[in-house]
């Protein structure tokens, strides 16, 4: 029985220095100090057994008051082993779902930086001037791009709004906050910066389609000029 009371002893001194520092662990330590308390946990709950299976021969052997002592003592041991089981069980919750979050978080940013990356691709592409059709297929893709832009701004308040939710987590610890909060905000400044981008190279393919335009018409009417010049002095 004082083996069961030292590996509880065990989990409660870990519990305590975990909520006793001031401030959270970085989430790998945490996910670390999560399996070694649920392994502690399982120790403890092997030897509690063992003690009980060992105890229920001598529960036959002594007076009734002595076994109703022993019964109580093995009956506190396994309350408390049950208290830190759900206290552990919540914190592996909250650890897991903080997990998930910053998953999440860190996969939607990727997304919308690849969204600029090829944007800005996009934007950079060099066209002759001369080439009409390459330039209107760049001003259709840009213009995909400007009505695809409000869900990108949709997917970036998604994103704020989970960084808040993680930043108050009681679980985040400071060095993940502030990660969070520069990989986001550089993120939005980028996003904001990709509108302006888009509205200003879109605005010179406009200009460019329609003066490669005039310029085919003027090309067309000097070829069927030049057609009639011809057909005219072999008359």
């Amino acid at each position: 029985m004082e083996i069961s009371h030292k590996l509880l002893d065990e989990i409660e001194k870990v519990l305590a220095e975990v909520n006793n520092r001031n401030k959270s662990p970085e989430l790998e330590e945490l996910k670390h100090l999560a399996l070694s308390l649920e392994d502690r946990l399982q120790r403890a709950l092997a030897q509690i057994q063992h003690t009980s299976l060992k105890a229920e021969p001598i529960l036959t052997q002594i007076d009734e008051k002595e076994a109703n002592q022993l019964r109580d003592r093995l009956q506190s041991i396994g309350e408390r082993w049950k208290e830190y089981e759900n206290i552990i069980r919540e914190k592996r919750l909250r650890l897991d779902e903080r997990s998930a979050d910053e998953s999440e978080l860190n996969n939607e940013v990727e997304l919308l930086q690849f969204w600029c990356d090829e944007t800005e691709t996009e934007c950079a592409i060099p066209i002759s001037p001369l080439n009409l059709t390459m330039l209107k297929d760049l001003a259709g893709k840009l213009e995909e791009r400007l009505n695809s832009y409000e869900a990108k701004r949709t997917s970036l308040q998604a994103i704020e709004r989970l960084k808040d939710h993680l930043i108050s987590a009681q679980l985040t610890d400071p060095t993940s906050k502030h990660r969070m909060r520069q990989a986001v905000s550089e993120i939005g400044k980028r996003v904001s910066s990709i509108r302006s981008l888009l509205h200003d190279r879109k605005s010179e393919l406009n200009l460019a389609v329609n003066v490669a335009k005039n310029f085919q018409d003027d090309l067309n009417k000097l070829q069927k000029f030049c057609d009639r010049t011809e057909k005219a002095i072999q008359l």
